[in-house]
């Protein structure tokens, strides 16, 4: 049986009052509301309580932040994988270990409520979130974390959905007052994978684009559904020879991850069946404990990748791609231009001779001319008054006067229509 209670809403806890009491129980009792009684198979969730601080216009990216703004040093880390992979609950996992919980707690946290869980072959997650958690005293980590969590590659919903996620990643990254530095982008596989998918190659192609080839040495590998062996997924990278940072034995640096015990119980029951699930259950966090601890101590010594070049690369690809897509339409004109060219010289050789006899002669071609056409679409248009040119189809500014802003512009000038006129003789229509 499920139930929600709400804790006290007061963020600002007095935590002088708390003594005795480690970080983790605090937030429990204050920053927290329980959605999820315990069983005898699992203990009690608390959601953390987030506050949303930023969402894009068109509302598929968005930022919440948990805890105080405190002047402390931020890591930021992107989690990426394929539907199914087990990301929401690793993100999960990682906010319990950063909390400071226990095996022996009686209860546990989570940052994303997955509620009732839908088909696994579609991705649980629909928009691009930054989390961001504010350092506290007693977190065991000594730096605030960043977590952008991605929609699984992969899903029921084809090709065509990936490159929504691939575009939704580039404007989410170059979006202004969104993140400018990124630490480790964390690849999410599960362990049994003895090749990779088309899919998961499509994600490292992706993120390369994204970020350009340096961020290749902030890449980790996040194993999960992992034992105690060595996951056959890490021969797979090997083999596909995807960039990824690496470890001394040349292997993709990678830390396994079995998140089974993570929301298990940790009462004693009685029975041998019993007690060897409990001493599975405790081995499994022991794993994901030992395993935090190592990724996290490897992240702190990753050297940062700052996005201010990035977003400047993807404003430059973004001008590309209108360039080039706006490109074929010049081509159509031409080759009509050609074309008229081509039927003038006809009737004129056909008339030469009233020509040579300097008499008047009439001819018939066809000529193109440009038309307005309503557009009927949801998406903004750029048009250029003097060519009589759309220069950009899917423009992001609706604003006439937002338009030096749009991709077909460069240096304040149209990069796209024939004449390259000036930006404030384009406009919306």
């Amino acid at each position: 049986m499920s139930r929600e209670t709400t804790s006290s809403e007061n963020m600002e806890t007095d935590l002088s009052n708390a003594k005795g009491l480690s970080v983790a129980q605090i937030i429990k009792d204050n920053q927290s509301r329980k959605i999820e009684d315990g069983s005898n198979e699992n203990l009690p969730i608390f959601k953390l309580h987030l506050v949303e601080t930023w969402q894009h216009i068109d509302g598929f990216c968005r930022r919440s932040t948990f805890g105080k703004n405190i002047p402390k040093e931020n890591k930021t880390i992107m989690m990426i994988g394929a539907t199914g992979a087990g990301k929401t609950t690793l993100i999960n996992s990682m906010i319990n270990y950063i909390l400071g919980v226990q095996w022996e707690n009686d209860f546990r946290f989570v940052l994303i409520d997955e509620g009732k869980q839908k088909s696994q072959a579609e991705s649980q997650t629909s928009k691009i979130t930054a989390y961001q958690i504010n350092h506290m005293d007693g977190f065991r980590v000594p730096f605030s974390l960043t977590i952008v969590d991605t929609p699984g590659f992969g899903d029921t919903r084809g090709i065509s959905h990936d490159q929504k996620i691939t575009a939704q990643i580039q404007e989410f990254f170059s979006a202004r007052g969104g993140i400018d530095h990124i630490d480790a982008v964390c690849f999410v596989v599960q362990a049994s994978l003895a090749r990779l998918t088309h899919t998961q190659k499509y994600i490292f192609d992706s993120i390369l684009s994204i970020f350009g080839k340096d961020i290749a040495e902030n890449i980790i590998v996040l194993v999960t559904f992992a034992d105690g062996k060595t996951p056959p997924v890490l021969e797979a990278i090997k083999v596909s020879q995807v960039p990824c940072s690496t470890n001394e034995s040349g292997d993709p640096l990678h830390f396994k991850f079995n998140n089974s015990a993570m929301f298990a119980t940790n009462k004693k029951s009685g029975g041998a069946k019993a007690s060897d699930c409990e001493n599975f259950d405790q081995m499994f966090w022991n794993l994901g404990f030992s395993s935090m601890t190592k990724f996290f101590t490897s992240l702190n010594m990753m050297q940062t990748k700052s996005l201010s070049l990035t977003q400047e690369v993807l404003k430059e690809r973004q001008q590309l791609e209108v360039l080039v897509e706006r490109l074929q339409p010049q081509i159509n004109a031409g080759l009509t231009k050609l074309n008229e060219i081509r039927e003038t010289y006809a009737a004129l050789e056909q008339h030469k001779a009233e020509m040579d006899a300097n008499k008047d002669f009439e001819y018939e071609i066809e000529v193109t001319v440009p038309k307005q056409i309503k557009n009927t679409s949801s998406t903004f248009l750029t048009n250029c008054q003097t060519c009589h040119f759309t220069c950009h189809d899917k423009c992001a500014y609706a604003n006439d006067c937002d338009k030096y802003m749009c991709s077909a512009m460069k240096n304040g000038k149209c990069n796209v229509c024939p004449g390259k006129c000036v930006w404030n003789v384009h406009f919306n229509q």
